[in-house]
């Protein structure tokens, strides 16, 4: 089979034989179809370089990629870039180290400094151990068949923080582009706390509508209406994604993240998901008990840079281990100039600046 494999990049007409391909696949996420690159294309103008392998017209792997890089610079290869997890899907380990080879050529022929993999397993003929992200981990929780069931798995102590707010008059919105302002107006504020420059409004605007019915928006509000918590789904046909959620700290008596999360959680449920995936968190870390409290179990994650000599042209492999005291310390102070901004100027940050990082 591998004699008859070909590999090449993906056009838009691949689109549906490509979403099939990342919809039967027991690893497959959301963050794997096609819309990912629709949506980075359209709102941050990135060329992302997509390669399947097939075999006749059959797909038997993908890698989906996108080029960051800053204006006039060359950046790098990121599979994939503003999620946890992108990386390489297939059929075999065989295909696997094909298609990463493929796109290590691309890299070479473009001249692009680097390629980042960020995988949920290891990759072929690499050290599973030395590519193990040394401070994040994946926090899962496998669902049991309907929500009943999975509250009455819970603790009495966290039964209670979800029925509080109901109790007191919060209610749930679902929906998608029609919930996006409220959203937006709430991630913003929240990134602005944090320090962190947030993604423009375009961004999540190509999200929810190149996802279609694989994405949708939930907000907790409080019983004038004001909008106090609010997150982004998406879906594949295991598992049940939240790559972003927010909540506003003014609001944190009521208990709005609680209610939340439990919509999540038991919409995820009930249709029918095997998998709730909360996102990435540092052990013992605050998101981390959050989300350990529900349930969910850490789960490694595998990221590799590989760096092109610039003399030969070989790459050499950049383990998520080897950290940068000096980065560390930029990404701090920066952090501080945001809190000290407007929200309007973090507005302004996130289409000028956050499609330059990559995390």
């Amino acid at each position: 089979m591998s004699d008859q494999l070909n590999i090449r990049l993906a056009k838009p007409e691949d689109k549906n034989n490509w979403d099939n391909f990342v919809w039967n696949h027991k690893q497959g996420l959301g963050y794997h179809f096609y819309a990912w690159k629709e949506a980075i294309e359209r709102s941050y103008y990135f060329e992302c370089p997509y390669f399947l392998a097939e075999s006749g017209r059959e797909i038997k792997g993908i890698l989906p990629m996108a080029h960051i890089h800053p204006p006039l610079g060359k950046g790098k290869l990121v599979s994939l870039p503003y999620c946890d997890l992108g990386g390489i899907l297939a059929d075999s380990k065989d295909i696997e180290s094909q298609l990463l080879q493929r796109a290590l050529d691309y890299t070479k022929s473009r001249g692009i400094k680097s390629l980042e993999i960020r995988e949920q397993k290891p990759l072929p003929n690499f050290d599973s151990e030395g590519t193990k992200h040394p401070s994040k981990v994946r926090m899962v929780l496998e669902l049991p068949t309907d929500s009943n069931t999975l509250l009455s798995s819970l603790k009495s102590k966290l039964r209670s923080q979800i029925k509080k707010p109901q109790r007191d008059g919060l209610k749930i919105k679902s929906g998608g582009i029609d919930l996006l302002d409220e959203f937006y107006s709430i991630f913003v504020r929240n990134m602005t706390h944090l320090g962190s420059p947030a993604h423009s409004k375009k961004w999540f605007e190509e999200i929810i509508s190149k996802f279609d019915y694989r994405a949708g928006i939930k907000l907790a509000v409080l019983p004038d209406g004001t909008p106090a918590a609010g997150g982004i789904y998406l879906t594949s046909s295991e598992t049940f994604t939240i790559p972003w959620a927010s909540s506003l700290r003014e609001y944190n008596s009521w208990n709005p993240n609680m209610l939340l999360y439990w919509s999540f959680l038991e919409h995820a449920t009930d249709k029918g998901y095997n998998y709730f995936d909360f996102g990435r968190s540092s052990p013992e870390d605050g998101t981390y008990k959050f989300k350990k409290q529900w349930g969910a179990e850490p789960y490694p994650l595998y990221w590799v840079n590989m760096l092109q000599n610039t003399n030969n042209g070989e790459f050499t492999t950049s383990f998520p281990a080897n950290n940068n005291p000096s980065a560390s310390y930029g990404r701090r102070l920066a952090e501080e100039i945001i809190r000290t901004m407007p929200v309007s100027a973090n507005r302004f940050l996130g289409t000028k600046l956050r499609k330059y990082i990559s995390l």
